[in-house]
């Protein structure tokens, strides 16, 4: 257990319980999209590889689901590995400057050996054993790692290739030597594009499943004349017009071979927000110290999920719906009841949605974005760099639990948090109610202080207390974000 130095004060008021189990290590990433369906998959894509240093990638799998299988009369019938690697390809030219910037970065070659194309055909009709493809042998492979890290796995299209591997350990191994092997596999379910992630919930239960119906779009949407939610690409209008033209200027253009292949997301003549669903479900593994993905009901930049299954969570598309209501009764994590209301700072708006959970983060993750961007072409000091939030000394990427009892005063010390670039840093220190237990109001004094004190209610016995310190820069490029959660857990 790592040793910590805490005001005197604290350690009056707690004994120090272990971090969570998210470590500093990398989390282990694989992702299924239907590349070519439209051009959300290669925005979503590019995106990823900006942040390819802060995963542990395993599979870059091009897939079918609902809008591109084999058997459409569109020309949408071919799964696209290609198109994988393009983005690739763009990425070596600038991977070099990114690493003035950051240490991390994977070698291109080591990325294409991981690209394969996935199952074709339509849903779980195209499933059977010994269907093996290059994508299902990579997962089956990933999945029998000796790791003791949990495989995540994201699905933003149809899940199929995912059961083909199922499927074909199944064929070899005993219910309890599968049961052991799913245990490892958390799975976020972007829009639930095909009818396989419904059959996987009901054969493979103890698979951690997580769909998103809604919430996953709230990266740049939902909206089509007016965009939805919290306005954070200014001065562009705010419309999907108006984030194109932010990512003209803060993507696409100047910004290297990556952010050339960044296209536009123009369907039918008509711009469309940006990213789709496809960004949302990875986010949570690139701020550590936020999210951790084995407790995707604890929030963070993939938004906030339930922290029990519920029963038959259908697919929004019909007819995906009505095959999944013949498999009987399955059960999953689920995003989209989870309602909060927030008040966006900067515009001074108030918003009570099931997409505010990822809404509270939308101006952190375009500020993000649009400084790695610069990463790409800039040396180190043009651009503008995270600052690292530390509490009590800490400056690592772990999220930190503590008992208290009730009625005890706890401080928190962020004095200490630093900037690489050595901007002026702010703070905010914030409760997120919806992700503990207590269900009381805790006010927090002094709540833009480096230091924060205040008492655990009396009425506490039992709940968790989560407790947010934001740190902002105040770079005049763009201010850049860093997190850290304390999980307080109040005992008699």
């Amino acid at each position: 257990m790592k040793e910590y130095q805490f005001p005197l004060i604290l350690m009056a008021a707690f004994v120090v319980a272990c971090a969570s189990n998210l470590t500093a290590e990398s989390p282990r990433l694989i992702i299924m999209a239907d590349m070519g369906n439209e051009p959300d998959e290669e925005q979503q894509m590019a995106h990823l590889l900006m942040y390819a240093n802060m995963v542990d990638l395993e599979g870059l799998i091009a897939c079918s689901g609902k809008y591109l299988h084999a058997d459409r009369d569109d020309g949408r019938t071919k799964v696209r590995p290609d198109l994988l690697h393009n983005l690739v390809n763009a990425y070596e030219e600038v991977v070099e400057n990114l690493r003035l910037h950051s240490t991390g970065w994977p070698d291109p070659d080591d990325l294409r050996s991981i690209i394969k194309p996935g199952t074709s055909g339509y849903g779980i009709e195209a499933v059977k054993p010994g269907r093996s493809n290059d994508a299902s042998k990579l997962i089956e492979s990933s999945i029998l790692k000796k790791d003791p890290r949990k495989l995540y796995i994201v699905g933003n299209a149809g899940t199929n290739t995912l059961a083909q591997a199922l499927v074909d350990l199944d064929e070899t191994r005993s219910e309890e030597q599968m049961a052991q092997l799913c245990r490892k596999i958390i799975v976020f379910e972007n829009g639930a594009q095909d009818n396989s992630g419904a059959w996987i919930a009901k054969n493979y239960p103890e698979i951690a499943w997580h769909r998103s119906n809604h919430q996953t779009y709230g990266y740049g949407g939902p909206g089509r004349e007016k965009i939805e939610g919290p306005y954070t690409w200014e001065p562009f209008d705010r419309s999907a017009d108006g984030q194109n033209e932010w990512a003209v200027k803060h993507i696409m253009t100047e910004h290297g071979s990556l952010g050339a292949a960044f296209p536009r997301r123009e369907m039918g003549r008509r711009l469309h927000f940006i990213e789709g669903g496809g960004t949302i479900p990875w986010m949570a593994l690139v701020n550590r110290g936020l999210a951790d993905p084995e407790h995707l009901d604890w929030g963070g930049w993939s938004g906030r999920f339930s922290s029990s299954r519920h029963k038959n969570i259908f697919s929004r598309h019909q007819d995906v719906r009505r095959d999944e209501r013949n498999y009987g009764d399955f059960e999953m994590f689920e995003a989209d009841s989870e309602v909060e209301t927030w008040i966006e700072p900067v515009h001074d708006e108030e918003f009570t949605s099931k997409y505010v959970p990822v809404w509270r983060f939308r101006r952190a993750m375009f500020n993000d974005f649009q400084a790695r961007m610069d990463w790409c072409v800039k040396a180190f000091k043009e651009a503008n760099h995270n600052p690292v939030a530390a509490i009590n000394k800490n400056d690592s990427d772990e999220i930190l639990r503590f008992q208290a009892s009730p009625g005890q005063t706890v401080e928190f010390d962020a004095s200490e948090s630093w900037d690489p670039d050595e901007d002026r840093l702010e703070f905010e220190w914030w409760i997120y109610p919806e992700a503990g237990t207590h269900e009381g109001t805790i006010l927090l004094p002094e709540r833009t202080a480096s230091t924060i004190s205040f008492a655990v209610p009396n009425d506490s016995t039992g709940s968790t207390i989560h407790l947010i310190l934001t740190v902002k820069d105040n770079n005049p490029i763009v201010p850049l974000y860093d997190y850290r959660r304390v999980i307080i857990e109040v005992h008699q």
